[in-house]
């Protein structure tokens, strides 16, 4: 049988990465091999023969990822497709399915109960997983058989529903304090790997501002985890692995230095994209040279310098308080790589090239985090953080989402965290702008607001102004409005009352006028009180039952406290 290449090309591979092949899935166990090892165990025969059954179909999954690839999908996507074909392939390997191009969609389906069963039962499988799996294999499956039909439609497998729970005031505080113990640990890996420390005799001794000690040995094992260093050990073997580690210690080259460096280049990566909120793989994708900064307002533009004389468009936007560190790491760089380099954040692969697209997990900064017990805030959640942050601060959402270099809809549906005390805040504006009865300070209520009140025309000359705080002022307003029911009565008659203690304690000046304002509020309360009692029976009633609670003192909570204090002065 003649196999054709089916190696995956158009994408960019390193010196040392396996290319992507699809023509280990024509053999039986070769989609659960190691990708480094199957070429071999196929030209050993451990594989044993191709499966030729298998050929139409691998080769139309093949012709729909070189389309991929040349539609410029992206390189995570296509490496996606391609790890979930091998997964699939797997399991039909696993339980001695033979795969055809008419049954591929029967075993498809047989998959997705499976699927079910490790989630429900077994416990060994996530819905999100599954769904995402489910979803990439019924594409594949469908453009190769060419037909327009979503199998995953047909199966009960489901997305796992994500509900963003609101961040109270204690838990967002709690997310910021880790958040800044990170930044803090960031910030100190930094300032320790130095030129001087780096290439300076080893072990590098990181101290934290916490009061913890990091131990550098650039990737070398400690002295009291090998067995030549240990009690009892050869003393020939003692010496000559000691005289090993001294000579490899003195190497400066990259070859030996080379972890640290990473672990530097790490944390200034991390620091970026919190200064930033840059997406991860275009930090890492940025090329190194000279930046020239321009102010605006409280942050620097960050210009790319081409030869000494012309800038090109901003490229960054930082705070004024990065700069200086960010300028010391363009120094750092400078020194570590004097020929140049490539990238802003030059990563060193050990005896390998890596790809220009190819993005470095930040493994080396996890494994600090997890040895002194630091939670490690990924470049996701550093970006959410900033947004949120930034969003909570200003409240404004076409700046932050101008910073952060989404549409408004992203930054709501995808960023924006639930808050609790932000929401209290917009409730109580929305009411204030859009509640047509708002409550004044007195009885009653009031149309509008946010206007300067004004007086009634016939409003005695003695009358309170109304001023939106004295409660009296209210019921000679243009924006006051009455309330047709027994609360209303009740609260002016329990006002008229207080009223009248005020007045039995008032004491003109000697030779002076009675003018007191309380006069035209009694009369003003008395007025409205008649109204009400002859407009109807019904009001009638309520006139008698609002009289006969203040003759019972019982007052209306609006000013019973008051009568109280008032009734009990001397």
């Amino acid at each position: 049988m003649i196999i054709p290449d089916l190696t995956l090309k158009g994408i960019a591979y390193g010196t040392h990465e396996t290319k992507l092949d699809l023509r280990f899935l024509l053999y039986k166990g070769g989609a659960a091999s190691n990708i480094k090892k199957v070429q071999g165990k196929i030209e050993r025969g451990e594989l044993g023969a191709p499966i030729a059954e298998r050929l139409p179909l691998v080769i139309n999954f093949y012709d729909g990822l070189i389309a991929d690839i040349n539609m410029g999908r992206a390189r995570a996507t296509v490496e996606n497709r391609y790890l979930y074909l091998r997964l699939f392939f797997s399991w039909c390997d696993e339980q001695d399915i033979f795969i055809t191009r008419e049954k591929i969609i029967d075993i498809f389906y047989s998959w997705t109960k499976i699927k079910e069963f490790e989630i429900k039962v077994l416990k060994t499988a996530t819905k999100r997983t599954a769904y995402r799996q489910a979803v990439a294999i019924a594409f594949l499956i469908s453009r190769a058989v060419s037909i327009n039909i979503n199998l995953k439609k047909n199966t009960k497998l489901k997305p796992r529903k994500t509900t963003r729970n609101p961040v109270s005031r204690e838990v967002d505080k709690q997310n910021l304090e880790r958040t800044f113990q990170f930044g803090s640990l960031l910030s100190d890996i930094s300032h320790a790997l130095t030129i001087d420390a780096i290439y300076g005799r080893l072990p590098v001794v990181i101290n934290t501002k916490e009061g913890k000690t990091l131990t550098e040995w650039a990737g070398h094992p400690m002295r009291e985890d090998l067995k030549a260093f240990q009690p009892g050990a050869d003393k020939y073997s003692t010496k000559l692995l000691s005289d090993k580690r001294e000579l490899r210690h003195g190497n400066k080259s990259h070859q030996v230095r080379y972890p640290l460096i990473n672990l530097r280049i790490e944390a200034e990566l991390l620091i970026f994209i919190a200064q930033t909120g840059m997406n991860v793989s275009q930090a890492q994708s940025l090329p190194f040279g000279n930046f020239s900064f321009k102010t605006v307002d409280d942050d620097y533009l960050a210009y790319r310098v081409f030869k000494k004389r012309r800038q090109g468009e901003a490229e960054f936007v930082i705070f004024k308080e990065y700069r200086n560190h960010f300028q010391s790491y363009l120094d750092w760089l400078k020194k570590v790589f004097p020929e140049g380099t490539s990238r802003l954040f030059p990563f060193i692969a050990q005896n390998a090239i890596r790809r220009l697209d190819d993005i470095r997990p930040c493994q080396a900064i996890q494994l600090r985090c997890k040895k002194l017990n630091i939670e490690f805030i990924s470049p996701a959640r550093l970006r959410r953080t900033r947004i949120n942050w930034l969003l909570r601060k200003s409240r404004d959402l076409n700046l932050t989402a101008d910073i952060a270099q989404h549409t408004k809809e992203t930054l709501i549906t995808v960023y924006e965290e639930p808050h609790h005390q932000v929401a209290s805040l917009e409730i109580s504006r929305f009411y204030n702008l859009a509640d047509p009865a708002i409550s004044p300070p007195g009885p009653g209520t009031c149309v509008l607001l946010n206007q300067a009140p004004s007086s009634i025309h016939n409003a005695p000359n003695q009358s309170p102004k109304p001023d939106c705080i004295n409660p009296a002022g209210c019921l000679f307003c243009e924006y006051h409005r009455d309330i047709d029911s027994l609360d209303y009565l009740w609260a002016l008659a329990s006002f008229r009352y207080l009223k009248r203690l005020e007045l039995d304690q008032y004491r003109p000046a000697k030779g002076g006028q009675w003018d007191s304002p309380v006069v035209a509020v009694i009369e003003r309360i008395s007025a409205k009180i008649e109204y009400f009692r002859d407009s109807s029976e019904v009001r009638n009633h309520w006139t008698e039952e609002a009289n006969i609670r203040i003759r019972e003192g019982r007052y209306h909570p609006l000013f019973d406290g008051t009568i109280q204090l008032v009734e009990i002065l001397p």
